[in-house]
């Protein structure tokens, strides 16, 4: 957990970093609304509204907040369908909590943005997949 010590008294190792983040929804209408996507919760409301269409199209793009940092994933310009999801990442072996991944699907494109927790240095992974139908040539064209 954080201390109110001051950061120039802390030592980077024995600086312990939480675990856990924000997730940041952007909307149309100038509000963010923050999940926190280890309580049940929180976690259920976000996924109800992230399966509804009408509150996706007011999505204008989701950040995570962890430790200190702020990773962004804005809508894309020039697509028509758009689509973006989040959740946490679990580790398989220990069933713990290792970070949060954010998608947006934007008609035949998929970009993913992997926010690790407790990394040092800090970790983000992004992906960029086409994901649309694939379309097979014949040899004569």
């Amino acid at each position: 957990m954080r201390g109110n010590r001051s950061k120039s008294t802390q030592s980077h190792d024995s600086y312990v970093r939480e675990e856990h983040s924000t997730l940041k929804v952007h909307v149309n209408s100038g509000r963010t609304l923050s999940f926190d996507l280890q309580d049940k919760g929180e976690r259920a409301e976000w996924l109800r509204l992230a399966g509804n269409p009408t509150f996706q199209e007011t999505i204008t793009g989701l950040a995570v907040l962890n430790d200190r940092t702020l990773h962004t994933l804005p809508v894309p310009k020039g697509f028509i369908r758009i689509e973006f999801t989040a959740d946490r990442v679990v580790d398989r072996k220990t069933g713990k909590t290792i970070g949060e991944r954010l998608d947006c699907q934007a008609d035949g494109v998929k970009v993913s943005e992997m926010v690790y927790y407790s990394k040092t240095p800090r970790v983000t992974r992004v992906d960029l997949l086409r994901v649309g139908r694939q379309v097979f040539r014949s040899k004569d064209d």
